[in-house]
């Protein structure tokens, strides 16, 4: 979350925002020069959720899509696997029958779909121009 804030404060700095099983509490359709960040959302499919009957996708996206435009969100749900796995955190009981794959697993998803949302973006020419107006140029 502090990325999203770093972003949302200083949105010409930004290439865009990663969210790993994250949120973020900004409103950024609300300012122009925040509207248009891109974000890739990633979150474990076996992730549970605290209102009943709602999916991860919705916890994590229906929370998203009324701070950020759905045009420059995009999302990717790793099956089999829950937030817990990103990191360790200390034991958890409540998460550990959710694990239907390993954390190495997870985790090797998660990266390799973080490179290749930055690998388009670079493709794509939209951090073009970033060193300069940081005055790295």
């Amino acid at each position: 979350m502090a990325a999203a804030e770093a972003a949302f404060r200083h949105p010409e700095r930004v290439g865009g925002v990663v969210l790993a099983s994250g949120g973020v509490y900004q409103n950024f359709t609300a300012r122009e020069e925040t509207a248009d960040v891109p974000f890739l959302a990633v979150f474990g499919g076996r992730d549970r959720t605290t209102q009943k009957g709602s999916t991860p996708e919705g916890m994590y996206v229906d929370r998203l899509l009324p701070l950020i435009d759905e045009s420059v969100l995009e999302v990717e749900e790793i099956e089999n696997a829950s937030h817990y796995q990103w990191g360790f955190y200390g034991y958890q009981q409540r998460f550990v029958p959710s694990f239907g794959i390993s954390n190495f697993q997870f985790q090797k998803k998660g990266v390799e779909k973080f490179v290749s949302w930055a690998s388009s973006a670079a493709v794509e020419g939209r951090w073009e121009g970033m060193g300069e107006q940081r005055g790295e140029g």
